[in-house]
C-alpha cells in the first residue's frame, strides 16, 4: 500500500498543478 499512496500523491500534485481546483483526479 506504500506504492499507491505515492501515487495517489503523484497525482494530487499533477491535477493541482494543471487544474486550479483543489479536487485531484483520484478524489473522483
Amino acid at each position: 500500500m506504500s506504492g499507491g499512496r505515492e501515487a495517489i500523491l503523484k497525482n494530487y500534485t499533477r491535477g493541482t498543478a494543471n487544474s486550479t481546483t483543489r479536487t485531484p483526479p483520484n478524489a473522483r
